[in-house]
């Protein structure tokens, strides 16, 4: 009987985040075909797809449908845990009684799976699930692969989760012949709070694991994964490895599934597209490639090599080169060195066929990693780095960005160490478009082979850049001068809207594309941090229609900005247009790139709906404003839209937040003032519908100038600097007689809770007990302040008050009963959004820090409940 079993291992990955800079996507990997698909956009489960048991447990079979080989508590139900609405299918696993038909024991947990046996199975290609998981003790979903023959082993783990902690580890798991477990461990985001994509590339060499479209874990695939495997996704409970629910486990859970895919490699393109490999220059014997399929290649090399000579003799596989690449491959072994013959193995990226022609080299060599470069033509070749002590198998990886080679090296795959780069030892222009780039192998030898197994052949994608200079494809509405008044622009210059004529101007950009399918799209502009436009419009026109998004050109200046992955089809229909519409400083344009995909279906033609219980932490008086939201369904990334009041109107000021992250730190803003925050998710489609607004309000202060004054105050300034504004005002010691008042009304944008403050200068002739009426929402409390004490803080915590929007509310200083003078300088209101998370933010900081403000001194202004007072100077009068 299969048994799907788990046997704890050692951890043998780190984090994800580690892994996304150096991750190759299974979508640059070559051509691909869909061949299994389910949306769940009906209101049943596709039964033609799916079934809801094991294949050799349920009804005739005289086996409960469940696992007990891994200890599991749930019973899978056919129906009820199953429902498929709104394109989702959710698992639902539950507490209750129920009994299986087969035995008539009882269990507690009925639960649902899917499997696609006999309806659906394939031997390698690429599968990927799109869910958002449930967590809780207790709780065991999987999105797993197993032998359609009903054989065990082997099977292949895309996903496994414990519940108890969502965010990882997330394991990839195969079983050898034996039933060996080898594992790969990855931690991720939650997993409970969004959507996230796990998907396994399968060839006959490795499994690669991906999370978000980014690889995070490679290990081979076992000699026996050579059968058609099925399906599956489930909701385990108990067992194992989870454990028991607990009690304080939260039922029901649901497993929510977006998508399930799989894709096969066309046939046409799992051979590698590049040349039959050739000698460069006099290499003695003949030297051969053999390309294979899979990645793989056998290419044997003779002649003295490129180690240290002015001309070079191997054999080089290779194909052209664009302008920019990112070339792999894994390296089996490389022969030691004979006598004063040493072989070599690595990536050479050259300029032409010529012997002596000018080159970027990262290879294997007696034991160690050498990046050299030959920076004339017949010159000795320069020794840039070198690392030593290099183990087999090993990964090289030669990256070109322009004029600008680097050169890693890794023992996995996953973790890249930097071997060294060429921006400080070659100039520019070593390289031109007419390059190659490939494979280069030679034994040091004419008389002698140098064999090298070489897997993980990567094909580079080709990018197609277009440079605002290009002659062809290029396009403007307008007067666009060029100029090269600020470094870090791509080609020979960069061009301007030269903050003229706005609405008026636009620059389009057309690619030839080469097929049609999902292509990554760039944008690059050149620019400062205070002129350039902060909502320069992009329109991304592709073959599922217009899609715009907003850059701020304020910030990454120089560096390829991403604007999101778009269908194109083949040809010049598509095209990226940059306008300069509603921009109000200079709109900078140099460059736009396209990088190939992975071609699967688009998204649904639908825009992503508003994302949903935004929470707001910090305020502008902090210099920044974070906002926090909940995933929205079909959204590949966010927009952040900014305004000055609840109308609007309102400025993208942020583009691609991506999913997973579901939060935003807004640094640009200016302490004291208001701002208005929107969130929109972005997808194929477009942006989506705004979510609605919330208000980051900045404190709200009346000054004494501005203050309603009931008898005679006098103005005055003798307190040099300690006051606010152009003076404060003094009551000439009349408490005794009292009656009269200071009445400060503010204008409070929305209704919620103030933290209300108050500052006068302190002096030993001040009253101890003057009396001050908090008045909001038609309740008064009073708070007697002694203004001989300032506690070495400029403004005075009066506590927190729930105000009506407008100007129903004030705050009155009286001078009945006042034992010495009474001051009335200013009032301060600074809202506090109602949420949990600010609260707690501010409670765990132990206070609110409060930057220099008005040329005043920086002061902690305590958010706290007044019976956590102490020593503040004030008592409460209800």
């Amino acid at each position: 009987m299969q048994i799907k079993r788990f046997f704890p291992v050692p951890m043998l990955l780190a984090f994800v985040m580690a892994a996304t800079a150096s991750g190759l996507r299974a979508q640059s990997l070559g051509g691909w075909t869909l061949t299994f698909q389910d949306e769940f956009n009906g209101t049943t489960l596709d039964t033609s797809k799916w079934n809801t048991c094991y294949e050799d447990q349920g009804a005739g079979t005289g086996t409960p449908c469940t696992l007990q080989g891994n200890a599991e508590m749930e019973l899978y139900q056919p129906t009820g845990q199953l429902t498929e609405a709104n394109g989702v299918l959710t698992i639902e696993g539950d507490k209750r009684d129920v009994v299986d038909p087969v035995t008539g024991a009882p269990y507690h947990y009925p639960s649902g799976m899917i499997a696609s046996w006999s309806k659906f199975s394939q031997t390698h290609g690429y599968f990927e699930m799109r869910a958002k998981l449930p967590a809780g003790t207790g709780f065991w979903p999987a999105f797993w692969m197993d032998n359609d023959n009903h054989s065990w082993p082997p099977e292949i783990d895309i996903l496994e989760m414990i519940g108890n902690m969502p965010d990882g580890p997330h394991v990839g798991a195969i079983q050898s012949q034996s039933g060996a477990y080898l594992a790969k461990y990855v931690y991720t985001f939650d997993t409970s709070t969004a959507y996230h994509t796990y998907g396994l590339e399968w060839d006959s060499n490795n499994l690669t694991y991906y999370y978000d479209g980014q690889m995070v874990a490679q290990t081979y695939a076992a000699s026996n994964m050579t059968n058609p495997m099925q399906l599956i996704a489930n909701l385990a409970i108990g067992g194992s490895w989870p454990g028991a629910p607990m009690p304080a486990t939260v039922f029901p859970a649901y497993m929510q599934i977006d998508y399930i895919r799989a894709w096969t490699r066309d046939d046409t393109s799992a051979a590698i597209p590049y040349t039959s490999g050739q000698d460069v220059g006099s290499t003695g014997l003949a030297g051969s490639t053999s390309l294979g399929t899979d990645s793989r290649a056998t290419i044997q090399g003779a002649g003295n090599g490129y180690f240290s000579h002015s001309s070079d003799s191997f054999h080089y596989a290779a194909q052209p080169l664009p302008s920019n690449a990112d070339f792999t491959m894994k390296v089996t072994s490389v022969p030691a060195p004979t006598g004063s013959h040493t072989p070599q193995t690595g990536i050479m990226a050259r300029e032409n066929m010529d012997a002596n022609a000018r080159y970027v080299a990262v290879f294997l060599a007696n034991g160690k990693c050498i990046l050299q470069s030959r920076t004339a033509t017949g010159a000795i070749p320069m020794r840039i780095a070198t690392i030593s002590g290099v183990a087999f198998p090993a990964w090289l990886r030669l990256i070109r960005e322009e004029d600008a080679f680097s050169a890693y090296i890794s023992s996995d795959g996953i973790n890249w160490r930097l071997v060294g780069d060429t921006k400080n030892y070659i100039a520019s222009g070593i390289m031109g478009k007419s390059a190659y780039i490939g494979a280069a192998v030679s034994s040091g030898d004419p008389g002698t082979y140098n064999t090298a197994a070489i897997t993980n052949f990567n094909l580079p994608a080709v990018q197609i850049t277009q440079d605002d200079a290009d002659i062809s494809g290029v396009t403007f509405q307008g007067s666009w001068p060029a100029s090269t008044n600020n470094g870090g622009y791509y080609g020979p210059d960069y061009i301007t809207d030269g903050n003229t004529n706005k609405g008026s101007l636009s620059v389009t950009f057309t690619p030839t594309i080469p097929s049609s399918g999902k292509y990554d799209v760039y944008f690059r502009f050149v620019g400062n941090e205070t002129g350039r436009a902060t909502n320069v419009p992009i329109s991304i026109n592709g073959s599922d229609g217009a899609s715009t998004v907003y850059v701020n050109e304020q910030h990454h200046g120089s560096e390829w900005v991403y604007l999101g992955c778009y269908n194109f089809s083949a040809g010049t229909s598509g095209n990226v247009v940059i306008s300069n519409a509603g921009t109000t400083s200079t709109v900078s344009v140099d460059a736009v790139r396209f990088v190939p995909g992975l071609a699967s279906p688009p998204l649904p033609a639908t825009l992503s709906p508003a994302p949903a219980d935004i929470a707001l932490i910090d305020t502008p008086d902090a210099n920044q404003v974070t906002l926090q939201w909940h995933e929205a369904p079909f959204t590949d990334s966010y927009n952040i839209l900014r305004a000055g009041s609840s109308g609007g109107p309102y400025t993208v000021i942020a583009i691609n937040v991506p999913t997973g992250l579901d939060h935003y730190t807004d640094t640009t803003v200016t302490a004291g003032t208001s701002y208005y925050y929107e969130v929109a998710g972005v997808n194929r489609t477009g942006q989506g519908t705004v979510s609605a607004p919330v208000a980051a309000i900045g404190s709200i202060l009346v000054d004494d100038t501005a203050a309603t004054k009931v008898g005679t105050w006098t103005s005055s300034t003798s307190a040099a600097t300690l006051y606010y504004g152009s003076d404060y005002l003094t009551d000439g010691d009349t408490g005794a007689t009292g009656g009269k008042s200071v009445i400060f009304t503010p204008t409070l944008p929305v209704a919620g809770n103030y933290a209300v403050y108050t500052r006068y200068p302190a002096g030993t002739n001040r009253a101890t007990n003057t009396p001050v009426d908090i008045n909001s929402n038609g309740a008064t409390t009073t708070v007697t302040v002694d203004q001989q004490n300032s506690d070495n803080i400029w403004w005075k915590y009066l506590g927190t008050y729930n105000f009506a929007a407008g100007t129903t509310g004030n705050v009155t200083i009286r001078n009945d009963g006042a034992n010495g003078y009474v001051m009335a300088d200013a009032v301060e209101f600074v809202y506090l959004p109602d949420n949990p998370q600010d609260a707690e933010c501010l409670d765990r900081k132990g206070g609110w820090h409060r930057p220099e403000h008005f040329g005043e001194p920086s002061r902690i202004r305590p958010y706290l409940p007044p019976h956590r007072q102490s020593g503040s100077g004030f008592a409460h009068n209800q």
